[in-house]
């Protein structure tokens, strides 16, 4: 399995015939960086992520003939301007306050070099003083006044901002900053599971599709063929506490029961059927290999020579 960047490869001509799979799609793709000049690929042996989806493929020209937009291209306009917001605030500490010197005279002698050295060396002096013993020296016709910055409401600005950049990036904010929920009854369930949805959403529409053709060669690496009733699943997003597991657990086990009972399933029937379910919630993740194991077992039990043909 080798790895290429979209750099790397180049679409074909898109197919325009409505009948073909492939309609839509380029009928091959180039690999132009190898010695021997280009080597060209049906569409069947690579496993291509397009990105995000192009609103018009067919008016797409040059390079960006086959493949889809950048997914970075949708946030990054909005996270420049989250980083802008909060490289300003910074900013803002470092003139939290400012010293406010007024000094008579000070543009008419600004020229005569001579009053620039005193006049650094006057406000160095100030500075020092004021540093050791936090007291400002100054003469009787200047005047001081201290400047202190406002951060009044920028929290709600940073805020904002980061909300906008979650939105963008389709994440939660609860999520997307790594913090509890806001609100006195707000959990965030609403969000995740939208979240969730969503992610599930890309797994199947567009994660899904593009595997197929690496889950066709696995199943032929491991079975020689591809059997029938080979699926490949995609992993729960959201994990189920052991209390919520065993409370499954039981309602699973109470049904059986009581079917058992009213004598619609037998007993067999229900432990085949409960098994799977039982390990696949988590309750109990080996029952299905201890079964296993005891029919293999029950088997190996009735095997052996025959009595009759001694």
């Amino acid at each position: 399995l080798s790895v290429l960047p979209r750099r790397e490869l180049s679409a074909g001509e898109l197919t325009r015939d409505p009948g073909d799979p492939l309609f839509g799609r380029p009928a091959h793709y180039r690999y132009n960086n190898t010695g021997d000049g280009q080597l060209t690929f049906h569409p069947s042996r690579l496993a291509i992520f397009d990105g995000a989806e192009c609103i018009d493929p067919w008016r797409q020209t040059g390079e960006s003939i086959g493949w889809g937009d950048s997914i970075i291209d949708a946030l990054y306009e909005t996270m420049k301007q989250g980083d802008s917001t909060l490289a300003n605030v910074a900013s803002l500490v470092f003139e939290a306050n400012v010293d406010v010197i007024k000094i008579p005279d000070l543009m008419a002698m600004a020229n005569n070099p001579e009053y620039e050295q005193k006049f650094l060396k006057r406000t160095t002096l100030a500075a020092a003083s004021k540093g050791i013993n936090r007291t400002l020296i100054l003469d009787a016709l200047e005047s001081y006044e201290r400047k202190s910055a406002s951060f009044n409401g920028l929290d709600k600005v940073i805020d904002q901002f980061l909300r906008v950049c979650a939105g963008a990036a389709d994440i939660p904010m609860t999520r997307f900053m790594a913090q509890s929920p806001a609100g006195l009854s707000s959990t965030g369930d609403g969000d995740m599971r939208n979240y969730y949805d969503m992610v599930q959403t890309i797994q199947n529409t567009e994660l899904t599709p593009s595997l197929y053709t690496l889950d066709r060669a696995l199943q032929r690496t491991t079975f020689g063929e591809e059997p029938e009733g080979v699926a490949s699943i995609w992993s729960p997003l959201e994990q189920m506490s052991e209390k919520e597991q065993a409370e499954i657990g039981a309602k699973h086990a109470e049904t059986a029961s009581k079917l058992i009972m009213s004598g619609v399933y037998d007993a067999e029937q229900m432990q085949e059927a409960l098994t799977p379910v039982l390990t696949e919630i988590g309750v109990y993740p080996t029952l299905a290999t201890i079964m296993a194991d005891v029919e293999a077992d029950d088997n190996d039990d009735l095997g052996g020579d025959d009595p009759l043909e001694l």
